[in-house]
């Protein structure tokens, strides 16, 4: 067992990765939860993708870097299970030979239905250390609650990504030129969303769809009207 050296960052990470508890009705883990791994275990790069069933990928969300997207892409491999160090592996040290990286590490955790939820954690000229591969063994139970277990989310199975993501986007507050914007595409293109969002949740404007986003009833005493938010103009 390697010693691990515990700065107070790191002890700091430790404890409140261990404390969190996964968010009712996201999609995927907040980039609070990202940043708090790159204390515990420093790395250039952390990407969390979700492969289903079938090898499609569903949607990936990076950090530092902002580059969230849902895609169709074709099958993919089926992402290995567990804690994987990619440096120890020929066949993983290969796949990092063109990606302009030296060294990562992968967890994977299976969700129902046969998707797999990866994160990975990668370095372009450092190599992950055995205190590194230690820590991140540490809050593996951790890391599992948050990226596998799905919330008490009242969400549909028939939203799309694209709408899960748009309700995500309005329920952090932004209107639909702002979510459009963080997107890519146009304010139309996230309206039409949403319209598709409201006929599937069995609601009629958008703070009804965040109530029900946040995993509430859409049943009680609504909002004051003046209090409430608007479902087309925001």
């Amino acid at each position: 067992m390697p010693t691990v050296e515990l700065t107070q960052t790191r002890q700091d990470a430790l404890r409140a990765l261990i404390a969190l508890e996964p968010t009712p009705g996201t999609i995927h883990p907040p980039r609070s939860v990202l940043r708090l791994i790159t204390r515990l275990v420093p790395c250039d790069l952390i990407v969390v993708a979700l492969v289903d069933g079938d090898g499609v990928g569903q949607w990936a969300v990076t950090h530092p870097r902002v580059v969230e997207r849902c895609w169709g892409d074709p099958p993919q491999p089926r992402l290995p299970l567990g804690l994987v160090h990619q440096g120890e592996h020929p066949e993983h040290r290969r796949s990092l030979s063109g990606s302009g990286m030296t060294d990562g590490l992968h967890c994977g955790f299976e969700r129902d239905g046969g998707q797999v939820v990866q994160l990975s954690l990668q370095r372009r000229r450092d190599v992950f250390t055995e205190c590194d591969v230690a820590l991140l063994r540490t809050v593996l139970p951790a890391l599992q609650r948050l990226l596998r277990e799905q919330p008490g989310s009242t969400l549909p199975s028939s939203l799309t990504a694209q709408e899960r993501r748009v309700l995500s986007l309005v329920a952090s507050g932004l209107s639909n030129a702002s979510a459009a914007a963080r997107m890519g595409v146009a304010e139309s293109t996230v309206r039409k969303h949403l319209e598709h969002v409201f006929r599937k949740l069995g609601v009629s404007n958008r703070y009804a769809a965040v109530r029900v986003f946040e995993g509430h009833r859409t049943t009680g005493s609504p909002r004051p009207d003046h209090d409430r938010p608007s479902p087309e103009s925001e």
